[in-house]
């Protein structure tokens, strides 16, 4: 039996700690994902988001992420997903 198709849009959601003194630092600070699921005739959609307090190590975002985008039969997509990805790898614990 083939996978079930799932199509999974994502977005990384970022602040630029720099700003204030002159440096381009874009940070993530959260993701969110919507998520289309094939059943039979039925397509089930699903939005989840997941924001860090100050206070959360990053790992809590990188958890998040693998549960959501690490399923077998997932297609990815969004809007400027290169910087996005750059932009997680950078985060400590990232691989």
């Amino acid at each position: 039996m083939s996978p079930t198709p799932i199509i999974t849009t994502l977005h990384v959601a970022s602040l630029d700690v720099g700003n204030h003194v002159g440096v381009e630092r874009q940070m993530p600070v959260g993701a969110a994902v919507l998520t289309a699921t094939l059943q039979g005739p039925q397509v089930l959609f699903s939005l989840d988001s997941c924001i860090l307090r100050p206070s959360d190590p990053t790992d809590k975002l990188l958890l998040w992420l693998d549960q959501h985008l690490m399923r077998e039969g997932v297609t990815i997509a969004g809007y400027r997903l290169n910087d996005a990805v750059a932009m997680v790898d950078r985060l400590p614990g990232a691989e």
